[in-house]
């Protein structure tokens, strides 16, 4: 069983892929693998977000993309660890020096 978790900057991808592209390729030996993918109940936006043209970053600086989305603006509650990731995040932003 491989297990992994999913959103923005995940590593499911990485770690689920070439075990899913082995045994689509027959693998030989390869035995079947369960293979599941596990999001934040804090950011569920597989489970509860829409599949949407949206910006994959709160700049709005990346091309739109077709993704399941809980909407570019969404923040997380702070007491979640992805809250903290993003408060901190936007805090970084905030005091990042301008270009001038």
């Amino acid at each position: 069983m491989i297990v992994g978790c999913t959103g923005g900057g995940s590593n499911f991808a990485g770690i689920a892929f070439p075990f899913i592209g082995q045994q689509l390729r027959g693998g030989g030996k390869t035995k079947q693998r369960r293979i599941v993918a596990v999001e934040p109940a804090a950011c569920p936006s597989l489970t509860r977000g829409k599949f949407a043209y949206d910006f994959g970053d709160t700049a709005h600086l990346t091309p739109l993309t077709k993704m399941h989305t809980l909407g570019s603006t969404f923040t997380p509650r702070a007491s979640t660890p992805a809250g903290c990731v993003t408060t901190a995040w936007r805090r970084w932003c905030r005091t990042w020096p301008s270009s001038s």
